[in-house]
């Protein structure tokens, strides 16, 4: 009976084929393994960086936000009412100014005159104004909207008597 040696070297060799190749598969998955043991710890590399970065970016933009609200102050003031004034007639002791003021956001609720003599009120434009003396008085005016904001000009005015 030859073909049974036959079948055993057959045999044999299968298994020595079978073991190459299961050992060869064995290395392949410890390699791919590997690679993801690799991997995974690249994810937690990255996972870090990326904490970090949003702490930077948060830390950014909380900067940002204060700068933001610091400039929304600087816009308020620039809010405050537009006002000129001029002196538009000024004959012996009584003079008469006359003037402009416009609010961008709010309406104008009232115009605020120091004479430059001791005396003051509010009245709208033109105003006028009696002095007991000549000379020559700075007239300061400030003008107020309604949401409080004010902006003050002044101008000056020579009466005789």
């Amino acid at each position: 009976m030859k073909p049974r040696w036959f079948v055993i070297l057959a045999l044999a060799a299968i298994a020595v084929v079978g073991a190459v190749f299961h050992a060869a598969k064995v290395a392949d998955l410890t390699g791919e393994l590997d690679k993801l043991g690799a991997g995974y710890a690249s994810l937690a590399i990255n996972h870090k960086r990326l904490q970090s970065d949003y702490s930077s970016l948060k830390s950014d933009y909380e900067s940002l936000r204060t700068s933001y609200d610091e400039l929304q102050g600087e816009v308020e003031k620039l809010r405050a009412p537009y006002l000129r004034v001029e002196v538009q007639r000024a004959d012996g002791l009584k003079a008469t100014v006359n003037g402009l003021t416009i609010s961008n956001v709010d309406n104008i609720t009232r115009i605020h005159w120091d004479w430059g003599d001791g005396s003051s009120g509010d009245s709208w434009f033109p105003a006028s104004h009696a002095y007991a003396a000549g000379g020559t008085y700075t007239i300061s005016v400030t003008a107020y909207d309604s949401a409080g904001r004010s902006t003050t000009n002044t101008v000056t005015v020579t009466v005789r008597a």
